[in-house]
């Protein structure tokens, strides 16, 4: 039996929001859903998909550079070993 990973709770996405004086309506913008649907999200009614969590993270200041820079360093060693082909992440120094 496989078990549902979940990435994000609603409370995660409540504390965030709060910590970064935003509204619902201001997220639900942001992502471009409806306000109850983010507040179902916040109600574990339901979740963002990866895209629109990092856009929330970003909204409201935390900070994805490790996170960015974690995949970067995949690139560069699938680069190395001659398995990279089509994805170039720019910047990648």
């Amino acid at each position: 039996m496989s078990k549902k990973f979940i990435v994000i709770q609603g409370i995660d996405l409540r504390c965030m929001r709060l910590a970064a004086n935003k509204t619902t309506q201001e997220m639900a913008d942001k992502v471009g859903v409806k306000r109850a649907t983010y507040e179902n999200w916040e109600k574990d009614i339901g979740a963002p998909n990866m895209n629109q969590f990092i856009e929330l993270c970003e909204f409201c200041n935390f900070d994805m550079h490790p996170i960015r820079e974690q995949f970067k360093a995949a690139a560069r060693k699938l680069k190395d070993i001659n398995i990279f082909r089509k994805r170039v992440y720019k910047n990648d120094k």
